[in-house]
C-alpha cells in the first residue's frame, strides 16, 4: 500500500538543552553537589576512580579545604565560568596526578604559588600576597561519609549502553555513572548512534572534550540521527538521579502527527522540516536494510551483512583500514590508476520493481579524491549506457570540487540535482537518497535527498524507476559508470545500505 510516512516522534522537553542546570555530579564513587548557596561538596569517598571531574559553570562561589581529599586518581578539573573569588591555597593539595586545572572565566582577585603550576586563569588575576588569606574561614571536611544502615538486599549498579549504530547495533560499550572522555568512552571518537538508558539515569554528551554542542538524555535513543547529534559525540557524563524524579519521563515513540511544534535548545535548533519531508527515509538507518555491504572484511569485501545473502561481486577494489573510513572495522577504496577497480551488486535485485512497489532508498559514505576522472561515478545502477541508470556522480573532480549530480536515464538524462555542496573532494560526506512508490498519491516517484543529514532536495523531481527485465543486462555499479567515455574513480565506499521502502 506505499510507503508509509512515520514520524519519529520525541517528547523533548526535558531532553535537550539541560547540559549545564543539573547541580550533580557523579565521579568514581562519590557524588559533588552545588548548594543553593554556591558551596562545593562532596559525598563519598572517590578514591582513584575519580580521573575527570568538569565543575564548569555551575554557579560555585565557594570551595573547602579537604573537598578533593584523596582524589589521587583526579587527571583532570574544570571549574571555568563559575563565580569563584577566593580559593584556599591548599585546595588542590595531594592531586599528584592533576594534568588540567581550569579556572577561567571567575572572580579571582588572586592566585598562590602552591596552586599546580600549570593551572589556567584569566590574564588580569595577580598573585596573592597573603597565602593563607583564603584559608580563614575555611574548615577541613572529612571525606568520610556517615555510616549508613545497609541495604536489605545490593541494589545492582544502573549503566547505560552506547551503540555505534542505530537501533542499538554493531560495537557497544556499558558504562555506570561517570565521566567518560575519549579514551574511556569504550568506543571510537565520533561514531555514537544509539543508546540505552535506564530509568533513572541522566546522558549528557558533548561534541568536545565536555565543551561544544550539548545534549541530555533521560531514555533510550533509537537514533541520534533525529537529534542531530549522530557520530559526532567525543566525551559524556552518565548521572544517577535522586529519586523521586522531579523531571517527566521523556520517551521515544512512533506517532503519526506532521506538524511537531519547534523545540529550542541550549546549543541545538530543532526546526520542524515541511510536510512532504519524508520520516521514513529520514529515519530509514533504524530499519532493517535489504542489502547492507560494510566492506569490514578483507576477505570478503562484497558480504551483505543484511543477511540476505546478495553479495556483491569485487573487481579489483582494495580494503582501506578502519583509520581512514567512516564506519566498522574498515571499508573499500577505488584507484583510478591501472584497470578499472569497481564492484557490482548482486543483479537479482530488480530495483526498478523495488521501487515502484513500496519506494527505494540508497544509504551510503562516500569518499573522492581529485585523482578521479570526469563523472567519476559513487555507484551507476541501470541496464547500459542511458538504459533506465539512475546514479550519483562529481563531474569535476580535479577543476570544480564542490558540485555534484544526480541523475536519472530513460532514453535521455533527468538531472535530478545538481548542487554545489561545500568541498566535495577528499573529504567524507554522507548520502541518503530516497524515492517514493508509484502508489498513486500526491507522494508518487517523488525524489528526496540529504548529503551529511541537510535534506538537498525535497520532493524536488517526479521519476519513477523502471525495472531492467533482462537480469543479464543488470549492471549495478559502485565505483563504476555504463558510459566508456566517464573517468575512473579515486576513492571509498563505507556502509553501503539499500532499503525497500
Amino acid at each position: 500500500q506505499g510507503l508509509c510516512v512515520l514520524v519519529l516522534g520525541v517528547a523533548v522537553g526535558g531532553l535537550m538543552g539541560q547540559a549545564e542546570g543539573a547541580s550533580n555530579r557523579s565521579c568514581g564513587g562519590c557524588l559533588f553537589h552545588v548548594s543553593d548557596a554556591g558551596l562545593l561538596t562532596r559525598e563519598g569517598s572517590c578514591a582513584g576512580s575519580c580521573s575527570s571531574l568538569p565543575m564548569q559553570s555551575r554557579g560555585i562561589q565557594n570551595i573547602l579545604n579537604g573537598t578533593f581529599d584523596g582524589l589521587s586518581g583526579l587527571q583532570q578539573l574544570y571549574l571555568s565560568d563559575n563565580n569563584l573569588t577566593c580559593i584556599s591555597s591548599k585546595a588542590f593539595a595531594g592531586l599528584s596526578s592533576l594534568s588540567v586545572l581550569d579556572l577561567t572565566g571567575n572572580n579571582l582577585t588572586c592566585y598562590h604559588s602552591s596552586w599546580p603550576p600549570f593551572a589556567r586563569w584569566d590574564s588580569n588575576v595577580r598573585a596573592c600576597q597573603n597565602e593563607a588569606g583564603c584559608d580563614v574561614e575555611r574548615v577541613k571536611v572529612t571525606t568520610t561519609p556517615a555510616p549508613v544502615p545497609p541495604p536489605p538486599s545490593p541494589t545492582p549498579v544502573k549503566k547505560a549502553t552506547f551503540y555505534v549504530d542505530c537501533w542499538y547495533l554493531g560495537s557497544s560499550s556499558t558504562l555506570g555513572p561517570g565521566s567518560y572522555n575519549l579514551d574511556q568512552m569504550g568506543i571510537s571518537n565520533d561514531v555514537l548512534s544509539s543508546i540505552k538508558i535506564p530509568s533513572g539515569l541522566q546522558v549528557e554528551l558533548f561534541e568536545h572534550e565536555y565543551k561544544g554542542r550539548t545534549l541530555t538524555l533521560t531514555s533510550d535513543v533509537l537514533c541520534l540521527v533525529d537529534y542531530n547529534f549522530n557520530d559526532i559525540t567525543t566525551s559524556f557524563i552518565i548521572t544517577a538521579l535522586s529519586p523521586p524524579t522531579t523531571q517527566p519521563q521523556t520517551t521515544t515513540a512512533l506517532r503519526t502527527t506532521t506538524t511537531p511544534a519547534p523545540t529550542t535548545t541550549a546549543g541545538l535548533i530543532s526546526t520542524p522540516p515541511p510536510l512532504s519531508f519524508n520520516w521514513s527515509a529520514h529515519h530509514r538507518e533504524i530499519f532493517q536494510p535489504l542489502v547492507w555491504y560494510t566492506f569490514d572484511d578483507p576477505n570478503d569485501l562484497g558480504k551483505d551483512s543484511s543477511g540476505n545473502g546478495y553479495n556483491a561481486t569485487n573487481h579489483g577494489a582494495t580494503h582501506d583500514s578502519a583509520a581512514n573510513c567512516k564506519r566498522g572495522q574498515g571499508c573499500v577504496h577505488f584507484s583510478a590508476s591501472g584497470a578499472q577497480q569497481y564492484m557490482t551488486m548482486d543483479s537479482r535485485l530488480d530495483l526498478g520493481s523495488i521501487q515502484q512497489t513500496s519506494g527505494i532508498t540508497v544509504s551510503f559514505w562516500g569518499y573522492m579524491s581529485a585523482g578521479s576522472g570526469s563523472y567519476a561515478r559513487f555507484f551507476d545502477f541501470g541496464g547500459g549506457q542511458s538504459n533506465n541508470n539512475w546514479l550519483v556522480a562529481v563531474p569535476e573532480p580535479a577543476t570544480d570540487q564542490r558540485l555534484f549530480q544526480v541523475h536519472s536515464y530513460h532514453g535521455a538524462s533527468n538531472v535530478i540535482v545538481d548542487s554545489y555542496y561545500n568541498y566535495m573532494i577528499s573529504i567524507w560526506h554522507q548520502f541518503v537518497i530516497s524515492i517514493y512508490p508509484d502508489d498513486g498519491s500526491a507522494l508518487a516517484n517523488k525524489w528526496f535527498i540529504w548529503v551529511d543529514n541537510v535534506l538537498v532536495c525535497d520532493a524536488c523531481e517526479t521519476d519513477r524507476l523502471y525495472s531492467v527485465s533482462n537480469v543479464a543486462q543488470r549492471g549495478w555499479y559502485l565505483a563504476r559508470s555504463h558510459w566508456s567515455g566517464d573517468g575512473k574513480t579515486d576513492g571509498g565506499l563505507d556502509d553501503f545500505r539499500v532499503y525497500a521502502g
